[in-house]
């Protein structure tokens, strides 16, 4: 049996942003994306999107190596968001050289 673990974030608005440091810093590949209004006419016709988040990214799949990440900006349950500190990812490589490229990368971001 395989199993495989997908961290999944929910970013308040910065999905967008989020992918695309994934993808540069992590060498992502975006597997699947899809925004609120994509997900309402394709999906779910009834569904209520809050004004201005029809292009929120409403689910995205990143792969990165062998993991998953999935990303959105909000829950379309209606859930309220709430910011904590209490999730962490850790990546792990094998060679210093790849650990050192990817720090570069990562410490020119001003919220890393």
């Amino acid at each position: 049996m395989t199993i495989q673990l997908a961290t999944f974030l929910t970013l308040d608005g910065n999905a967008t942003q989020a992918i695309i440091f994934y993808q540069e810093t992590f060498q992502a590949k975006l597997l699947f994306k899809i925004t609120n209004q994509q997900f309402k006419e394709c999906l779910n016709s009834q569904l209520q999107i809050p004004e201005g988040q029809e292009d929120y990214i409403s689910h995205s799949i990143l792969q990165i190596g062998a993991t998953q990440l999935q990303i959105a900006d909000t829950s379309l349950t209606g859930d309220k968001l709430i910011t904590g500190n209490n999730f962490s990812l850790r990546f792990t490589f094998n060679d210093l050289e790849t650990i050192k490229q990817i720090y570069q990368k990562v410490i020119q971001h001003k919220e890393t």
